[in-house]
């Protein structure tokens, strides 16, 4: 009966480990293999019994990989139901925040919008105020105008007393 030979990565595959790994446990003599010819140069054939012996050995000495992957998947689902109890907490502060912010703009909005009411209203009273002085600086030129007019006439014609005069531009 022929043996029948597997090569390294059919190897790895049935047992479950990588190519390096077979190659570690060839070199440390767990392993029996033979050096052959490959088309990149020779290449590491292992018997196919010896490959099952060890698997069978292997299953017995070592608990199954799906303990330990069962475990880090845990591991891993705690840590992400972790990270979304700090990613929605801190979501939740971000936007209490937000609220707290919105809050003070409104406020400062609220306080513009009064000062720039008095400011306008000041504004306004102060072209009133302008307008009023304007009306007053008039009528003042115009009553020290007609003033200094009785005054010219009353030089020229010599006519009535001063103190007459100016209690009628008064």
């Amino acid at each position: 009966m022929a043996r029948e030979w597997l090569s390294l990565a059919d190897s790895a595959d049935e047992l479950d480990v990588s190519p390096r790994t077979i190659r570690r446990w060839v070199r440390a003599g767990r392993l029996p293999a033979e050096l052959r010819p490959g088309s990149h140069g020779p290449q590491y054939f292992l018997p196919r019994e010896a490959v099952r012996e060890l698997l069978s050995t292997r299953s017995v000495e070592q608990p199954p990989h799906r303990v330990e992957v069962d475990r880090v998947v845990e591991v891993v689902a705690e840590y992400l139901d972790a990270r979304e109890r700090d990613y929605q907490e801190q979501q939740r502060l971000l936007q209490q925040d937000l609220g707290t912010v919105r809050l003070q703009l409104e406020q400062a909005y609220a306080e513009l919008k009064l000062a720039q009411q008095a400011l306008w209203q000041q504004c306004q009273d102060l072209a009133a105020a302008q307008r009023r002085m304007q009306s007053l600086g008039d009528t003042l030129a115009s009553t020290r105008a007609r003033a200094s007019a009785t005054r010219q006439q009353r030089t020229r014609h010599g006519a009535g007393t001063p103190a007459a005069a100016d209690e009628d531009v008064a």
